[in-house]
Formats: structure tokens, C-alpha cells, sequence
């Protein structure tokens, strides 16, 4: 299988591997050895050569390896997990099909990703990888216990933009905004990305199991890069949120304290270049100082739909020219 750079990764698993390497051969020129190569450069290739692929590679290899396509690419990602290879190979052998995995490179892994400073060296998911036909995404993320006025204001706000620009809403399932935010894309008939700080098989919070089946029937899905049987820890957040931003194409933040899952989002979009726009707070608001913040950072401020609308156009052209 022709490879642009006569280059294709094959996972090995060493005593000098960590997880931001991979052992590459060249097999136009077997006598050179393995060559290591960081994980950003792969990642690089992955994004800009689409027969760079690993899932291809593997396909193609599956007879050298004896079987053991799985093994290897979980020896990748071990090193991610408080677990043994052969207890995760055992776990994901155990997953419905439905549940899928993917690798940098494949076909179905989101290239938004790869703009991390340290991209998911696996992503779980469970629904329809809509990222692989819709281009436009747009990040939303708030309090848990917001005021009611922010979510009336986020309910009108969406409520107008998304029937005029049908962007994709990420979030992250969490009671509040983040519920409210997947709950307007679907009752505007558009999918929506719930991305986990939990396994695919253990949802949380445990009020998206009420939401499963119609964010399927919608065409959305469920994604996470933790594996299996993996619960919410609190320093997952964090890492969750980092994947948020990245798989916007802007992020929106409603409501913000100033120590907040929300405001890492919102970090995290400032250093992936991503715009980030912030809805009017009040002063006197505990939870809105984050928001505050942002705004006198340079953040820019979102007053309604109009803007919203106007932000989502400039976006869209933005991606047609690059």
C-alpha cells in the first residue's frame, strides 16, 4: 500500500516508549531501523496525507501481526490508562458494537483534535461521527447552576441562530447549560456531541441516560477518550474540556466563576486560536466573575442571536477560504 512518505507507523511497545512517541518504519528501507519520530510530528502527517493512515496500515498488516491489531494499538495507548493492556484489550473485546474506537490517522477521528498540544491518542464514541460530514461546530459551555436568566437568554439566543446557521452543538452533558445547549440543537432537528469525562458505558451525569436514545435518533453521538468501565474522576473535567474546545470552531460561555470547568474551556480556546465569544454578565454575579474576566481579557461579548448569527457567517466564510 503506497504511503506519500514512505513512512507508515507501527506501534511497538518499548522500555524507551512514552506516550508522546511512536516507533515508525521506513519500509522502503528496512536495513535503516526503527526511526522515532514526536507525536505532534505524526499527528502532522496524519492531518496532511490522508493514506497516512494507521488504521489502514494495520488492516493491511493484520496477517504479520497474527491477530494482534488490537493488542498493538492498545500497547499506544496503555500508558493513558490506571490499567493493564490485557485488562483494556479484554474490556474493549467486551464493548457492543455499536461502541467504536479510533486512532489518529483513521478515517473517523476528528481532525479538530489534532490542533492539541497533546491530542487524544485514542477516542471512543458511540453514535454517528459527524464530524467526518459537517464542518461547522459550535462549542457551548456554562454553569451548572446557572441563574434564570442566563438560560432564558441562552434558550432565545439559539433558539433564533441555529434554524439560520445550522452549526453542530458540542458540549459536555452536564446539568445546566450544557444540557440546555444539546437540548435546543435537537429541538432544532440538528445532532449534537456530548463529549464524556466517563466511559461510553458509564454515563455521566447519570441524567443523559434520558437523553440517549434522542441524541441517537438525531444522528449524534457520544464521545470520550476515556476506556471502558471508566467513571468520572474530577480531574477528568479538565482533560474532557480541553476536547471541547478543540472540536469548536467557537466557543460560546455562559456563565463563568472564576475557578470553573468553564473557564478552562474557554482557556483552552484562547490557545487553540479559536474565537470566543461571552454572553453579557452581571457584576454582583458569583458565577458570571469568570465571564467578567474574559470580557476584559478581549473576549468578545455576545449580546443575542444577531450577533451570534453574525459571528457563525464570519466563521463559515473564514472556512471556505482556508
Amino acid at each position: 500500500m503506497d504511503c506519500p512518505l514512505g513512512l507508515w507507523p507501527k506501534l511497538l511497545l518499548s522500555e524507551s516508549m512514552t506516550q508522546n512517541t511512536i516507533s515508525a518504519h521506513s519500509f522502503e528501507n528496512p536495513s535503516a531501523g526503527p526511526q522515532w519520530v514526536d507525536f505532534q510530528t505524526w499527528a502532522y502527517l496524519c492531518s496532511h496525507h490522508l493514506n497516512f493512515s494507521l488504521e489502514r496500515f494495520l488492516q493491511h498488516q493484520r496477517d504479520l501481526l497474527q491477530g494482534q491489531t488490537l493488542r498493538d494499538l492498545v500497547h499506544q495507548v496503555s500508558s493513558l490508562l490506571p490499567e493493564s493492556v490485557e485488562n483494556l484489550i479484554y474490556k474493549i473485546k467486551k464493548l457492543p458494537p455499536e461502541f467504536k474506537i479510533t486512532f489518529p490517522g483513521c478515517e473517523d477521528y476528528p481532525t479538530q483534535m489534532l490542533a492539541l498540544r497533546d491530542p487524544p491518542l485514542f477516542l471512543m464514541y458511540l453514535g454517528n461521527p459527524i464530524w467526518k460530514k459537517h464542518p461547522q461546530f459550535l462549542s457551548c459551555v456554562g454553569s451548572r447552576n446557572p441563574n434564570p436568566y442566563s438560560l432564558q437568554w441562552l434558550d432565545q439566543t439559539l433558539q433564533e441562530a441555529l434554524p439560520k446557521i445550522p452549526f453542530i452543538v458540542v458540549s459536555g452533558g452536564a446539568v445546566g447549560v450544557d444540557q440546555l445547549a444539546h437540548q435546543l440543537a435537537l429541538r432544532n432537528q440538528l445532532p449534537t456531541v456530548v463529549i464524556l469525562p466517563s466511559g461510553l458505558d458509564v454515563l455521566y451525569p447519570n441524567s443523559l441516560e434520558s437523553l440517549r436514545e434522542i441524541i441517537l435518533q438525531h444522528d449524534g453521538v457520544f464521545l470520550t477518550e476515556y476506556g471502558p468501565k471508566t467513571a468520572m474522576r474530577k480531574y477528568h473535567f479538565a482533560r474532557r474540556n480541553r476536547l471541547i474546545a478543540a472540536l469548536g470552531h467557537l466557543t460560546v460561555i455562559v456563565e463563568a466563576k472564576i475557578k470553573s470547568g468553564t473557564l478552562i474551556t474557554a482557556r483552552e480556546a484562547i490557545e487553540l486560536g479559536r474565537p470566543l465569544l461571552v454572553m453579557p454578565a452581571n457584576p454582583w454575579d458569583r458565577n458570571s466573575q469568570g465571564s467578567l474576566k474574559l470580557l476584559s481579557e478581549g473576549a468578545s461579548l455576545l449580546r443575542d442571536a444577531q450577533d451570534l448569527i453574525m459571528y457563525l457567517k464570519s466563521e463559515t466564510q473564514y472556512m471556505l477560504k482556508s
